[in-house]
């Protein structure tokens, strides 16, 4: 390529998409065609100028016609009419190949990796290659996107999986953004959602969690698509186990309190009714041996009447054996 031909290109590379090819709202769901139809073949130098005038007026009026060839054909009418025969005879090629390769390179900047490699791969090669991709490799290029899109959507966590479906509804733009910069965007909220959930969940849920963290981002779309709830599940059995064991420690607990209070109060009544017995058991005896005197006829002083009896027997009988002593000690 010369000198001049890369100058235009990357001069033409740095224009917004919507001044290179205004025809093309939607460049990114197809290339907007290479240029006009195929230019009038009869001899421009056999026509009048009026007539060549005529034609690259109707070029540059042409939606179609990228940046290149309005510009050249404005200098062209700017010219003679020598310059507007040389435009439309040799000008008019170089500014369509100057165009391609800038919506070649402009499809490159904003497309998904597919599209990035293809467009390169075409851009290394001749202007044919450059034509081959906007014409048919580009819209390859988008449903590899595309497809590649639904693999990591099919793998990524909830993050990953809403954005790649909110893509895939939109336009092959959003595809390419999601691929280009979304992804690592929803990989990392995923990331601090498994970290959210390593600080507020179960035993198993923290564990499963700082694990994924430690692993790659497949482990992490692997906890939060299927092992969260299964750590969950297991936390939430584990905590109804024991918090059934502790109601059942509770209620053994009160039932061995009360059976202990009932085996005191029953000691404590069996040991009342033993001091009644007891108390019974002496009024019945001593009111039995009263009776018993009492049928002697002695009455109920007779007890009394004898005991006194015999206190004076007894000091009857000391007095008699102290007398007998007392001549024999004195002699």
């Amino acid at each position: 390529m010369k000198l001049s031909r890369v100058s235009a290109v990357l001069t033409a590379v740095a224009l917004a998409p919507a001044i290179l090819f205004p025809a093309s709202a939607n460049a990114a769901d197809g290339p907007a065609p290479t240029g006009v139809s195929a230019p009038d073949q009869t001899d421009p130098a056999a026509r009048t100028d009026a007539e060549n005038i005529a034609e690259i007026e109707a070029m540059i009026a042409d939606k179609a016609s990228g940046r290149g060839i309005r510009e050249a054909g404005r200098r062209a009418l700017d010219g003679t009419p020598a310059d507007r025969v040389q435009f439309l005879m040799v000008g008019q090629y170089k500014a369509r190949e100057d165009d391609d390769r800038v919506h070649a390179t402009q499809l490159l900047a904003t497309g998904g990796p597919a599209v990035k490699k293809a467009a390169n791969a075409a851009l290394s090669g001749t202007i044919e290659d450059v034509r081959q991709f906007l014409n048919v490799g580009y819209k390859i290029a988008q449903d590899d996107d595309r497809v590649h899109l639904s693999q990591l959507m099919s793998v990524g966590g909830p993050a990953v999986k809403k954005a790649a479906g909110a893509a895939l509804d939109r336009d092959y733009a959003a595809v390419a953004e999601f691929l280009n910069s979304g992804w690592e965007k929803a990989k990392s909220a995923d990331r601090v959602h498994t970290s959210q959930l390593a600080e507020t969940g179960g035993p198993l849920v923290k564990a499963a969690a700082l694990a994924a963290l430690e692993g790659t981002y497949d482990d992490v779309a692997a906890f939060l698509n299927t092992g969260w709830a299964k750590a969950d599940a297991q936390d939430k059995a584990n905590a109804q186990a024991a918090a059934d064991k502790a109601a059942a420690d509770k209620a053994a607990a009160e039932q061995a309190a009360k059976d202990k209070a009932a085996a005191e109060q029953a000691a404590k009544d069996k040991a009342a009714a033993t001091a009644t017995q007891a108390g019974l058991t002496t009024t019945t005896t001593t009111s039995t041996t009263t009776g018993a005197l009492a049928a002697t006829g002695g009455g109920t002083d007779l007890p009394w009447q004898i005991g006194g009896g015999a206190a004076a027997l007894g000091l009857g009988a000391a007095l008699v054996v102290a007398s007998r002593r007392r001549p024999g000690t004195e002699g």
